[in-house]
């Protein structure tokens, strides 16, 4: 079964952009009655954080990388895929994370992000660092 790289490419942009369009509770061109979400990072409902992710994505905002960051170590795999497109829309980057690598893959893969955060003035001085929690190592005996 051969795959059209190109359109494959734009097949999945798309899907991308329809997600973070419905986890931030956006439509096309059809009315909705549901109740508005914020778009806050620091709630605890993962669709407002989503819908600021999207927010983000959407404006392009810079100052919105480091939480984007933090929405990478998720639990709720949802969160972590409009997280990294959102990241990707803002910096054109992806540095090897999948939101559905497992922990340690993923852990490594915000360690790069923060990284590049660090290295390209994502972090201001006047903004938290963002941080991994320490992950067990894959053979399970607590060194990792």
């Amino acid at each position: 079964m051969g795959v059209d790289v190109a359109s494959g490419r734009s097949s999945i942009r798309a899907a991308r952009w329809v997600a973070l369009a419905a986890l931030a509770g956006t439509s096309f061109g059809s009315a909705c009655n549901a109740p508005a979400r914020q778009a806050d990072f620091d709630s605890i409902d993962p669709s407002e954080r989503s819908a600021a992710a999207a927010q983000a994505a959407s404006e392009r905002d810079r100052d919105a990388v480091p939480d984007l960051i933090v929405m990478l170590d998720s639990s709720d795999p949802a969160s972590r895929m409009v997280a990294i497109a959102a990241l990707e829309r803002i910096t054109g980057e992806r540095l090897g994370y999948s939101a559905t690598d497992d922990r340690v893959e993923r852990n490594a893969a915000v360690r790069r992000w923060v990284k590049y955060a660090n290295d390209n003035g994502y972090l201001g001085a006047d903004r938290e660092k963002a941080t991994v929690a320490p992950v067990p190592s894959r053979t399970g005996d607590g060194e990792g």
